[in-house]
């Protein structure tokens, strides 16, 4: 029988999750849609496991919002 690529991915997947580190995002453009991604990441990642009212996903690929870092923005001023 022949397996799957999901099926051989499912079995390596949960050995990986526990070594992966950190998103760190830089956001090009600080108005109103980066001040949205910045407080969501952070009320997200403040909520009790499981609750993600809100998120049509809280996990993807194995990492969850407070896997969302954010490390630097750029504005243009002109």
């Amino acid at each position: 029988m022949r397996r799957s690529m999901f099926s051989a991915l499912s079995c390596v997947v949960p050995s990986m999750v526990t070594s992966m580190k950190k998103i760190r995002v830089a956001i090009a453009g600080v108005g109103n849609c980066a001040s949205s991604l910045v407080q969501g990441i952070e009320y997200y990642r403040s909520r009790a496991d499981g609750d993600a009212t809100g998120l049509m996903h809280l996990n993807i690929g194995g990492f969850s919002p407070s896997d969302i870092e954010p490390v630097a923005a750029f504005d243009i001023d002109r």
